[in-house]
């Protein structure tokens, strides 16, 4: 991580734990290199396994700080979007009710 100031600084953004990576060797398919697609393959099947063994229910989800703002910014409206929700099914019961009344015990209009 100190080599690289890009990779540092994402690094730091995720605890500085290197249990948060996984390297892909991408090289570019032009450069010429040795065993470019069995290296793309060795990184793809590192991955696959990585996501299959992935314990997500002790690894929790990274969230950056502004997505936890973000998240804490819009409860209110949430709360306010879950109670016309309730609304409008409560309204929609209350039609069903309504409809469901037989006609000869409906009040005549």
């Amino acid at each position: 991580a100190e080599i690289n100031w890009r990779f540092k600084h994402i690094y730091n953004l995720v605890g500085n734990n290197p249990h948060r990576f996984i390297f892909v060797d991408n090289p570019d398919p032009m450069s010429e290199e040795p065993n470019i697609e069995q290296r793309h393959a060795a990184s793809q099947a590192a991955i696959m396994k990585t996501l299959v063994l992935h314990p997500r229910d002790v690894v929790p989800p990274f969230t950056h700080a502004i997505m936890k703002k973000a998240q804490k910014l819009s409860e209110d409206e949430l709360r306010e979007l879950e109670l016309r929700q309730k609304e409008v099914q409560d309204l929609g019961n209350d039609s069903e009710k309504d409809s469901t009344v037989p006609s000869e015990t409906k009040p005549k209009e």
